[in-house]
Parts: C-alpha cells; structure tokens; sequence
C-alpha cells in the first residue's frame, strides 16, 4: 500500500469524525473528499453533484471560448461540442446523480450560444437535435442524452449475474426488479424508496412509458396491465393481485389465438382465476378504452402473439449491447404522449 497516496475516510454515523486509527501507518485522514478516476467522492452525495460539475462546467466554458475564434459552421461547432465538450461531462453523468435542472439548462444555454455565435437561435431547438434525414443537426440535448446514459445502467442489471452492486440492489429494494411487466404508476409509487442516483435511473425509465410507439400492434398487445397509467378504472390504474400471481401480466394475456379478448368462463377455465362480471368485465372496458385513446388506428387484432414477449420499455434498451446512441436516438423521435 503506498501510503502518500492512499486516504482514509469515515463513512455511515462516524463520516468526518477527527477520530483516527492505525497511528502506525501513518495514513491520511481526511474528512471531506478524495478524487478517483477523474470523480471527486464525498461522503454526501448531494454535494458530489457541486464539487465535480461546477469545476467541468468552467472547462467546458474556456473550451468553447478558444474555439469559439474559429470561424466555423454550425455542424463544425456541433461536432465541438459532442467530441469535446461533452467528453468532460461523460462519466459524470453516467456516474453520478443527475445536476439540477438550472445546471442541465446551464450547460445547454451555453452549447446553443456557443452554435449560433452568442446570437439568437435561427432554427428551433427541437428540430435541430433530429437527424439529419428529418431536417436536423443531430445537435445534443443535454437532459436526453443524461437519461439514454441512465438507462444503460437498466441494460447492465438485466444481464448482471454475479456483480455485487446488482446484487445490493436486488436485496435493499427487491420489489423495484419488477417494473420491467408494470406500468409507470408502479415506479411513480416506489420511486421515493430509492437513493438519488436510482431515482434518476427509473425516472428515466418512465420516460419510455411515454415514447412507446402507439403504431405498432406488436407494443399494443405487450402493453402492461397493471399499474398502467392509461389502462384506468375509477380514474385509478390497476392492479388486481389474484391475476397478477398467474402470470397475467399484459394485453396478450386477455386474448384468445384469433385476437379476441376471452370470456370471463373462457378465462376462468384456461388460468383457474376465480373472478366475477364487474371485476373482469371492468378490467376489459379499460383495456378497450386504452386502445381507443392510444392505439386508435389499429384495426381489430385478429391473432394473438406467442410468448415470451419482450417488454415495451426493454426493446429500446436491449437494441444495442453497449452504447446509448440507439437509446437517445429512440427518446429524441417525436413520441406518442398518452
């Protein structure tokens, strides 16, 4: 162990106690940070956010102004930004919890000058971060390409085996593993369990609830049924627990081969679910009245898909190995609000 460069800190009830031990080493105590890998590390996770991007957003700010004396075009200056500029932020995104919506807003306000040469925007913001096929400059949003990294972090713990941070996870809050097969709502009525970082992950995931896309029948039946937000009964999503513990989990599971939804005998019969007219007759007018509010121009389904089905909000996700392009790619397309 080399010692000058080793630092010791008190985490849980002891953090920045002057008490020390091991006099004999002769380590360094220190009650405040310490830098690893580029990341400044504090024993309050709020103030990492402070401490490692207010010292990036000032690179980022001189950067800017040394090539801002280039006379360069507005793709060369967006190429600057996304090689250069956003390279300082990188880790810390992926890393750390999200800045504040002022800091977000900041960095973003300071690209955007920075293209159009501290005058006022000429395109609209909205269209110049689309492709180049859809009249845009692929310029980077700030906040969506936060929450594409954010979600890879969902990629890692569904093909985690053994690795002792998803194991940590899976023991302090086991019941948040099953958002892959509920709705949004479900994440919105746990979420306040979570430590800041996992809080921004799974808000992220709740930004692909709504950018599913409402044109594919494929979505339609793999469409979740409990703790839907646009699947509702009484102006409540829902959630009936009997089905849920057989494995009734989406729209497909209603369905019979040709596409229809089963009869409450039909139903009874094939899953051993005792039930009643209301409760399921309920359950079915809901799910028609989804597909009418967010699925309105597909015809009658007339087959029933075959399972496993991949969730909706694990398809982007699962699309490419590594990376976020594919998944910020599928946030900044023109979405289907429901």
């Amino acid at each position: 162990m080399n010692n000058d460069k080793t630092r010791v800190i008190w985490l849980g009830n002891m953090k920045k106690s002057p008490t020390t031990l091991c006099a004999n080493f002769n380590l360094n105590w220190d009650q405040g940070h310490f830098k690893i890998l580029g990341v400044t590390f504090s024993t309050d996770l709020n103030e990492m956010i402070e401490l490692n991007y207010n010292s990036k957003l000032r690179e980022i700010k001189n950067l800017l102004i040394q090539w801002s004396k280039r006379n360069l075009t507005p793709f060369g200056k967006i190429t600057v930004i996304k090689t250069l500029a956003m390279a300082k932020i990188n880790h810390l995104l992926l890393a750390l919890p999200t800045p504040t919506h002022h800091m977000l807003k900041d960095i973003q306000s300071l690209f955007y000058k920075f293209v159009w040469g501290g005058a006022r925007d000429r395109v609209k913001r909205k269209i110049l971060i689309k492709d180049y096929k859809d009249g845009g400059l692929r310029m980077v949003d700030v906040a969506l390409f936060n929450n594409a990294l954010k979600l890879t972090w969902i990629r890692r713990l569904l093909n985690a085996q053994d690795q002792k941070w998803a194991h940590l996870l899976r023991t302090q809050w086991p019941e948040h593993l099953n958002f892959t097969i509920f709705g949004k709502t479900f994440i919105q009525n746990n979420i306040r369990h979570l430590n800041s970082f996992w809080k921004d992950v799974f808000n992220a995931v709740m930004l692909l609830h709504v950018a599913v896309d409402r044109e594919r029948f494929h979505n339609y039946f793999n469409e979740p049924l409990w703790y839907n937000d646009s699947i509702r009964i009484d102006n409540k999503s829902v959630f009936i627990k009997k089905m849920y513990e057989c494995s009734i989990y989406t729209v497909n599971d209603l369905l019979d081969k040709n596409g229809k939804f089963l009869s409450i005998q039909e139903f009874e019969t094939l899953t051993g679910i005792h039930t009643n007219c209301i409760e399921y007759n309920g359950l079915l007018m809901a799910v028609r009245q989804f597909k009418l509010k967010c699925y309105p121009n597909l015809p009658v389904p007339s087959y029933k898909l075959q399972l496993p089905l991949i969730p909706n909000i694990i398809q982007p996700i699962k699309s490419a190995k590594k990376g976020c392009r594919s998944i910020y790619q599928f946030l900044a397309k023109e979405n289907f609000p429901c």
